[in-house]
């Protein structure tokens, strides 16, 4: 035997027969109530979460093209410092070289009572060292002034200024070392500063022996040092390397 559903009455509450169409407690009629209890509502569908919308990614920046190669430019060694300092250290040495020859060949014989130059004619190597003396000193002027448009021939110049008297200091500074007989018969490079007392240095011993001129040696080293400066520096308002 199949059972009856059972439904309830929506007024009072009491269990009915799904076939009953009148409540047997409170006489409601249970047709509508019976249908509406038989009728299943079919469950509201559940909304799915939206699906996210995906964030495009940031635009890249474009990658850098390669520059063209080229040979970096050499800075230069110094600027219009380095010009100044030059010019006054090969006016330093300009002073100090003409000065020793200015003593030995002038003050030592009058203080002595002798005649300038010893009664002699004027030696080259005298000349030479007064001469490159000179020079440096007005190179050195002309620096400061900016005067000369290629710093770097200005520079050889002092340079070479400079070595000659180094080279005669070191030549005279062993004569006999040398094989140089200059008190019988003088070579044409001789001259009366080289054997200049003052400042002048002993060195050596038996048959490698002799007197340097220190004053005359370190002038003119501080013209060739100058020179080297010069010509390895750039002046103000140069765009390139120096020794281009």
């Amino acid at each position: 035997m199949v059972e009856e559903a059972t439904v309830y009455c929506g007024s009072c509450g009491e269990a009915l027969p799904a076939s009953a169409r009148f409540c047997r407690s409170c006489g409601a009629p249970q047709e509508d109530f019976a249908t509406q209890q038989t009728v299943e509502t079919p469950p509201a569908p559940i909304a799915s979460p939206p699906t996210p919308t995906p964030v495009p990614p940031p635009p890249q920046p474009p990658a850098p093209s390669p520059a063209p190669w080229s040979q970096p430019a050499v800075p230069a060694v110094s600027s219009g410092a380095g010009q100044a300092f030059a010019a006054w250290l090969a006016i330093a040495g300009g002073i100090g070289m003409c000065f020793m020859v200015l003593y030995e060949i002038v003050y030592v014989p009058l203080h002595h009572d002798l005649p300038v130059f010893f009664d002699q004619a004027l030696q080259f190597g005298d000349l030479l060292a007064f001469g490159c003396g000179a020079l440096a000193i007005v190179l050195g002027a002309l620096a400061l002034r900016r005067t000369p448009a290629n710093g770097q021939t200005s520079g050889a110049v002092l340079m070479a200024a400079g070595l000659l008297p180094v080279v005669l200091v070191g030549v005279w500074a062993f004569p006999e070392a040398l094989g140089i007989e200059f008190i019988f018969s003088r070579p044409f490079y001789f001259g009366f500063v080289y054997f200049c007392e003052l400042g002048q240095a002993h060195i050596g011993s038996g048959y490698v022996d002799g007197h340097v001129q220190v004053p005359l040696l370190v002038s003119s080293l501080a013209v060739s040092f100058a020179g080297c400066i010069m010509a390895f520096t750039r002046g103000p308002g140069a765009t390139g390397p120096a020794w281009q």
